[in-house]
């Protein structure tokens, strides 16, 4: 006679075994630990959400921080610029404090953030400064993509990223007056080393000219750009030449050229302020036009 428990027909009843008993108690127990362990670590994130969603997000500077951190080191510096647009203009001088320690691998593009909410601030000083030091990280960037007409593309990609009022305004701007704003950039420059890739830029060149590929020179040469860089902006600063001309052709050995970390007085670096003819500029739909401009196509 079996020992295994049987219905009234006759049939094992394998419900009523304690195996089975043991069995469903401990898939149930993991369900349960599963859901609960779950919600843990869902809820915060959902609330977050919603507080983004709902009430406005967590603006304050110590979220901004932590988010910095790890965006940088988890190499998206360009959902940081995302990040820093969110945050209300009145909060510019508390969110450049707190970023102030992660300037040198920021995204280029953050200090276009800043100096475009300084401006809607009426702060034109400060979106002056911010402006001015963007566009000596912007063409920094632009020097470090191998591509002939990169430096005269930068030019080009500042419209499209700074508010029109300020570019207006920085482009009417006197020589002796834009000076001071330079003189601060490359202090800003000597303090926070820019660390940043410039993989953005080269791919925006890739996209609006039009070609295969635009690839990124070896670092071992970025260092020797960046000082012939700021020797160009010291020179331009000392002299009484209105108009920049960004031309190497005078420019000494980079070996004769001091290092930015022994410069006393180091001084700011001036970007060219060129409005992109309609043949070069970007449409409201993304699209790009004269694309088969000869000065900029690829020997």
């Amino acid at each position: 006679m079996s020992i295994l428990p049987r219905d009234d027909s006759g049939k094992i009843d394998y419900k009523s075994m304690w195996e089975y008993k043991l069995l469903k108690g401990t898939f149930k127990f993991l369900a349960y630990l599963i859901f609960f362990l779950y919600l843990a670590t869902a809820i915060p994130s959902a609330w977050s959400w919603a507080k983004m969603k709902w009430i406005g997000g967590d603006f304050s500077m110590a979220a901004l921080e932590e988010n910095a951190r790890e965006f940088i080191e988890d190499k998206e510096s360009e959902d940081l610029v995302h990040l820093i647009n969110l945050y209300p203009p009145n909060k510019t001088d508390d969110i450049v404090d707190t970023l102030t320690p992660y300037f040198g691998e920021m995204d280029t593009r953050s200090f276009f953030s800043f100096a475009n909410k300084f401006y809607m601030n009426d702060e034109i000083e400060k979106a002056m400064k911010w402006y001015t030091y963007g566009r000596f990280r912007l063409r920094y960037d632009a020097v470090r993509c191998d591509y002939l007409v990169s430096e005269k593309i930068a030019s080009e990609y500042v419209v499209l990223i700074t508010n029109l009022e300020l570019f207006d305004y920085a482009l009417r701007l006197p020589p002796e007056e834009l000076k001071p704003y330079i003189t601060e950039a490359l202090e800003i420059d000597l303090a926070h080393p820019p660390q940043n890739s410039p993989r953005y830029f080269c791919d925006f060149i890739k996209r609006y000219k039009q070609v295969q590929n635009v690839d990124i020179l070896p670092e071992d040469d970025w260092e020797d750009r960046r000082k012939i860089m700021r020797f160009l902006a010291e020179e331009y600063v000392k002299s009484d030449v209105e108009e920049w001309n960004w031309s190497e052709d005078n420019v000494p050995d980079v070996e004769d050229i001091t290092d930015p970390a022994e410069d006393a007085e180091p001084e700011e670096v001036l970007p060219e302020d060129v409005i992109p003819s309609d043949e070069d500029a970007m449409t409201p739909e993304g699209e790009f036009i004269n694309e088969d401009d000869p000065e900029n196509s690829e020997d």
